[in-house]
This record gives C-alpha cells, sequence and structure tokens, in this order.
C-alpha cells in the first residue's frame, strides 16, 4: 500500500517523481506531505495521524531522508516566494518562512515519528490490525508531542530506538577521536619523523608532546565552556553570580565527599 492510497494529499506529487522507485517514491510522498503538515501554521489533529502513517510506511532511515527533503522543498518554496535573507544573515536567520517554521518542529516530528514506530499505541489506540478506530481519536499535535517526549525519556531512548545513554557515549568517543587526530596531526607538523627513523621509535619520540598538546587543548576547552556558561550565569544572575558560583562548588564538593577549598 503506497502514501497515495492512504492520504490524498501524496497524490500531489509531482508527474515526474511518479515513475520514481517505490520505496524512492514513499520517502518523496512523506516528504510532501511534511511541507503541507508542518511548514505552515497548524493545529489540528491530521499532523499526528500524518506521522503516524508515516510510521506504518518508512523505516527510520527513510523518514530521514524525508525529512532533509521537506526543509529542501520548504527552502526552494520560500526562494519561489521572494525571500533572501540579509547579506550578514547567520544560522537560522537564513532561513525563510515555511523553513523555518518547519526546522523548528522537526525534532518533534522525529520524536512522535519514533514513539509510532516503536510502540503506536503510545500515540493513539488501535485496533488488533494496526488499524485506528476513529481518526478524531488521535490527539493534537502538542498532546501527541508531549506523549512521544514521555514515552521515549521512559525508555530511555531517542526516536531512533537507541539507548540515550549509548548514543552519548558514542557521540563522545567519536569526539575524542577526532580531537585526538587533530592533536596527533598538529604534533606530526611540529615534529616530523626523520630519516631512517621507524615509525614505533617515531612514536615513542613524539609521545610527550602529544600528551602536551592533549592536556594544553582539553584545558582551552574548558576555558572556552567556563567563559561561554559564566557569560550565561551573569545574564541570569547579575552581581550575584560570584555568590552563585561558590555555592555551587561547595554544593559540588558536598556531593562528591570532597572539602571545600572556597
Amino acid at each position: 500500500m503506497s502514501f497515495a492510497t492512504i492520504n490524498p494529499i501524496a497524490t500531489l506529487i509531482p508527474p515526474a517523481q511518479q515513475a520514481a522507485p517505490q520505496q524512492t517514491q514513499d520517502v518523496a510522498n512523506a516528504a510532501h506531505i511534511l511541507v503541507a503538515q508542518f511548514a505552515q501554521p497548524e493545529s489540528t489533529q491530521s499532523r499526528t495521524r500524518a506521522i503516524w502513517t508515516m510510521a506504518t510506511m518508512l523505516t527510520v532511515t527513510e523518514f530521514s531522508q524525508a525529512m532533509d527533503k521537506a526543509l529542501e522543498t520548504a527552502k526552494a518554496n520560500d526562494k519561489a516566494a521572494g525571500f533572501t535573507p540579509a547579506s550578514d544573515a547567520k544560522g537560522r536567520d537564513k532561513y525563510g518562512p515555511m523553513q523555518s517554521t518547519l526546522a523548528t518542529v522537526a525534532s518533534q516530528c522525529r520524536q512522535v515519528f519514533g514513539a509510532c514506530k516503536i510502540d503506536p499505541e503510545s500515540i493513539v489506540s488501535a485496533t488488533p490490525d494496526g488499524a485506528v478506530v476513529n481518526s478524531d481519536l488521535f490527539p493534537n499535535w502538542s498532546k501527541a508531542y508531549e506523549k512521544a517526549r514521555a514515552f521515549l525519556a521512559d525508555k530511555g531512548i531517542d526516536w531512533t530506538g537507541n539507548t540515550v545513554s549509548e548514543v552519548k557515549a558514542a557521540r563522545k568517543a567519536k569526539a575524542k577521536r577526532a580531537d585526538d587526530a587533530d592533536v596527533m596531526a598538529e604534533v606530526m607538523a611540529a615534529h616530523p619523523q626523520m630519516a631512517g627513523e621507524s615509525m614505533a621509535d617515531y612514536m615513542v619520540r613524539i609521545a610527550d608532546d602529544v600528551a602536551s598538546a592533549s592536556d594544553a587543548r582539553h584545558a582551552k576547552m574548558v576555558a572556552e565552556k567556563a567563559q561561554k556558561e559564566l557569560e550565561r550565569l551573569i545574564k541570569v544572575y547579575g552581581d550575584d553570580v560570584a555568590d552563585i558560583l561558590e555555592a555551587m562548588v561547595i554544593r559540588h564538593n558536598a556531593m562528591n565527599g570532597e572539602e571545600s577549598s572556597v
């Protein structure tokens, strides 16, 4: 069964795309519906129903492809409508109305999709064969998002079904590998391998330099994060920020069974 059978909006896909293989067509149909449902203000249950239907048709990867395509389409539609970002625009300021609206709810879409994919009844009750008894039973979008977020949090998983702690650990490990590679490249550029020197001997020779460079990079990263966080706290607490920070250190030390030095 294709999207065109389930959702009449899907029949609006341009003719050139109708000839695509079914899998590609389903992704294109999903992208089209994402634009229609989420690139403009809308508050009915049709948003929830659209994502629920996609979860019965698409894999996580295909939904990601559909969302990417939807964002590209929204961007093209903004351009066709005459939107031009300011010459000095950065980040989201470069987005037109449709792209900005869709980008704002993209994370919500992913979470509702994930919840529906993992357990459809986390969003709406269904019959034994997976059909929804009454389409009016679909919750509105804000309620569906609230349900999805709570469901995923309770399971300790992200919208793809992966354990959150494992995902965070994997991202941290990936970032560390990239950082280690950068440090190694910098040290090797500053201290090239000598003619006739074996790789083993070379690694031993630059080991201390690599360790020092790694420590320096970490110290710089901590300083930059501290500066950024301090600026945020100053905006929130103003002149009380010093007292707040002192209290935080005392509390942190107490939690870790350490004596405070402040």
